[in-house]
């Protein structure tokens, strides 16, 4: 069974071939078909995801796959990859400079190893359970002791969310926090978050959350010191259709803000 490292280090060998993809195509992505109201797929997303799917099988046969765009692969090792070709499609067929290539890899009840390239800035944000996050060569490591009035917070809702479905959150949040973003590509954001760019990511949808669009991240803001938590403050399971990521204390005091007094 491959360690978390050689996870990690087969995910620094591969990102930048899928990122090389991304960037070639991102002025001129072809055709944009739509699979829902919101939800653009190009044939670059597609020949990432197959790229991806190609190296992993070629390593490791037995290991499944849950891939955006091509679905799911079964496995029969302990071992589940997440694969988001491009997390910000809309903004890449649109020529929006900002989105990402993440993957993660899952293992009994964590995310044991993650990416996320950032293909135009050549940023490359990773992490392997116990062994740390990095932006490229630089370790990340979340500070303590930053307050929610204080917060840089990414909004990722959408209409089906508890948030939005609460009278008055959104003027609410506007007075309580220091500012707010939408930038596009949640795996990103919550990347920017493991940096300090960030402070808080808060997502919130009428189903649960697809793994894919953060689990390159989930590693990545863990090992820096953040949680992945629900509205519960538990740790997010499959089931869960709001996130709250960030510093383990912020995070909570956003909960803690939402459930006693959102409006």
């Amino acid at each position: 069974m491959p360690t978390p490292h050689e996870l990690s280090a087969f995910l620094s060998d591969l990102m930048p071939r899928l990122g090389a993809i991304a960037k070639d195509g991102y002025e001129n992505p072809g055709p944009v078909e739509w699979k829902e109201r919101g939800q653009p797929v190009t044939a670059i997303d597609r020949r990432i995801e197959t790229l991806a799917r190609e190296a992993i099988h070629q390593a490791w046969p037995g290991h499944a796959i849950q891939g955006e765009e091509h679905g799911s692969t079964p496995g029969n090792a302990p071992t589940t990859w997440y694969i988001d070709p491009i997390d910000g499609t809309m903004n890449f067929a649109r020529g929006l400079p900002f989105f990402s290539v993440s993957i993660g890899a899952w293992r009994h009840d964590r995310m044991i190893a993650g990416s996320v390239l950032d293909p135009l800035r050549n940023e490359h944000f990773h992490a392997a359970a116990g062994l740390g996050a990095h932006l490229n060569e630089r370790p990340l490591q979340l500070k303590p002791g930053r307050v929610l009035r204080d917060a840089n917070v990414s909004l990722q809702t959408s209409a089906g969310s508890r948030y939005l479905k609460t009278p008055g959150f959104m003027p609410a949040l506007q007075r309580r926090v220091a500012k707010t973003r939408r930038m596009g590509s949640i795996a990103l954001e919550m990347a920017y978050v493991a940096a300090g760019r960030m402070d808080l990511v808060v997502g919130g949808r009428s189903k649960p959350q697809d793994w894919w669009d953060i689990a390159g991240a989930w590693a990545v803001l863990e090992e820096s010191g953040g949680a992945v938590l629900d509205l519960s403050g538990k740790n997010l399971s499959p089931d869960s259709s709001h996130l709250v990521a960030g510093e383990p204390g912020l995070a909570r005091e956003f909960i803690d803000w939402f459930e006693s007094h959102p409006a």
